[in-house]
């Protein structure tokens, strides 16, 4: 879901895509598919302009942070000054997790960057970022790293860019002409209105807890009471179902906008075939026409080349002298020709 304000820029690139990020940490691969709820999706956002040569590229990243009620989006920005370059690769190895995730041929962005990412948060989440999930956890270990990872791969389906669009777009950051589509004031704008907040993550590893990764397993549970009634649910249970139907509803927004898509350019090229079945039967009449027309004016023609026959005929009968009956037929067919292309002329 795009949470920033509409641009009235027009864009040859606008999209919103499910993604697997990649990045290089400790001479380790690190792949991050899974979101916090895992039926969500981490998502690259692209807009750009051709024009302006102005660009927007952020990753979304879904989990429960403590102080927001509910799923958050936590935002990656990456700002276009800050990207040294952008190379891409279409039909490539693909990695199992990514292949799994994606489920089609990919397509993979590399991005390399002069400076540490930024992190997008909403004004009402508490700091130190804490998770309220050990899921959320898993996500926001993963983003910290990201964040502070001069180069990471993004992978996407292979048919959402045009290859041009992204040769456009390479060749722009290569000759520094590539400018940020938005500015630091529209914070003030996300999460419908709330408001955003730029959170250093790298500042807050001191304070923070360990990674869920890293963290011991908890000591044993005491014995369980079975006299004592069981709780029929839990806040963290109707929490996390609420955060299922979230993102059902988030995916089914997103299928209906494809769909809606789909349908609008199906109808526009009904409308372009109407256009052309309606210029085919008006080119047709017109061709039936013209061949009506040059039918009328052959038969004329024919009436013409037999009239002249019987004239010669009787020339001949009555004994004129073949010189001049020859000078008469090159005379009139002379004006014959010259009759012919007199007629045809209109037709062509």
């Amino acid at each position: 879901m795009d949470l920033r304000k509409p641009v009235s820029t027009c864009l040859d690139v606008d999209l919103s895509t499910p993604a697997v990020v990649q990045w290089e940490c400790n001479d380790e691969t690190h792949y991050f598919v899974k979101p916090d709820p895992k039926i969500d999706d981490v998502r690259l956002r692209i807009r750009y302009c051709d024009d302006t040569s102005c660009a927007l590229f952020e990753l979304r990243f879904p989990m429960n942070l403590r102080g927001i009620d509910g799923i958050s989006d936590v935002f990656i920005p990456i700002h276009p000054p800050s990207i040294t370059s952008l190379d891409f690769a279409f039909a490539v190895t693909t990695p199992n997790v990514v292949q799994q995730k994606l489920g089609c041929t990919t397509l993979r962005l590399g991005f390399q960057v002069s400076r540490n990412l930024e992190v997008l948060v909403p004004l009402a989440a508490k700091e130190p970022l804490s998770p309220t999930r050990a899921q959320s956890g898993k996500v926001l270990d993963a983003v910290r790293m990201l964040s502070e990872t001069p180069s990471f791969g993004v992978y996407v389906e292979a048919t959402k860019i045009p290859k041009a669009k992204l040769q456009s777009i390479s060749d722009a950051i290569r000759e520094a002409r590539l400018k940020p589509l938005r500015h630091q004031d529209d914070l003030a704008s996300m999460y419908h209105g709330t408001g955003a907040k730029v959170v250093h993550l790298s500042a807050q590893v001191q304070d923070a807890p360990p990674s869920y990764d890293e963290t011991e397993p908890p000591p044993p549970m005491a014995p369980i009471n079975e006299k004592k009634r069981h709780r029929v649910g839990s806040e963290d249970e109707a929490t996390s179902q609420i955060a299922l139907i979230w993102a059902e509803l988030r995916s089914t927004q997103e299928q209906n906008k494809q769909l809606q898509q789909r349908v609008a350019a199906l109808e526009k090229d009904n409308r372009e075939l109407k256009q052309e079945v309606e210029q085919l039967q008006v080119d047709d009449h017109d061709t039936a026409n013209v061949l009506e027309e040059l039918d009328s004016r052959l038969l004329e023609l024919r009436d013409d080349h037999m009239d002249l026959g019987d004239k010669v005929d009787f020339l001949r009968e009555h004994g004129v002298d073949s010189d001049a009956i020859d000078s008469f037929i090159e005379k009139v067919k002379s004006n014959i020709l010259d009759d012919i292309s007199t007629r045809l002329r209109p037709l062509g």
